[in-house]
């Protein structure tokens, strides 16, 4: 079909947290961070493409090792039109979107060094019983989100 998975995009409530999370805690790196507002070029296409009106927001870019893309992640702070929270109860099985995966060359340290800073884990690494040395864990960014680390 010659698609291809580009990247992905979360909303979030606080930029700043948000990038000092993925860019320092993570350690992804960033390769962009942009507001859009009435000065912009991209508020009209932005307002035509999502549906929206009075498009007002900041839009922050990562990339990940070994990610031939110019990004594989887009933040997005709303400022207008006024977001609607996150469902803090949303569990895991419900529909919709609900992680991110980040491959780790060594879930065990990465996992320590994470929590050492203070990241919400769901679950500590658990091996699959199916594929030996395949550790995964799932862990929360600042807006609740779930993210996974994996080998």
């Amino acid at each position: 079909m010659g698609m291809f998975y580009a990247y992905t995009t979360i909303c979030v409530s606080d930029m700043d947290k948000a990038i000092a999370f993925y860019r320092d805690v993570l350690g992804l790196e960033q390769v962009g961070d942009a507001i859009v507002d009435d000065s912009s070029e991209r508020k009209a296409y932005l307002e035509q493409l999502l549906g929206l009106s009075d498009v007002h927001c900041r839009m922050a870019h990562f990339k990940t090792e070994g990610w031939e893309e110019r990004q594989n992640l887009e933040l997005i702070q709303w400022y207008s039109p006024q977001p609607k929270p996150l469902d803090r109860q949303q569990r895991s099985c419900d529909t919709g979107v609900h992680w991110f995966g980040l491959r780790s060359k060594d879930v065990e340290a990465d996992y320590r060094r994470l929590k050492d800073q203070g990241v919400r884990f769901i679950s500590p690494p658990l091996e699959r019983a199916d594929r030996p040395g395949f550790k995964v864990c799932f862990f929360h960014d600042p807006d609740g989100n779930i993210l996974i680390l994996h080998a």
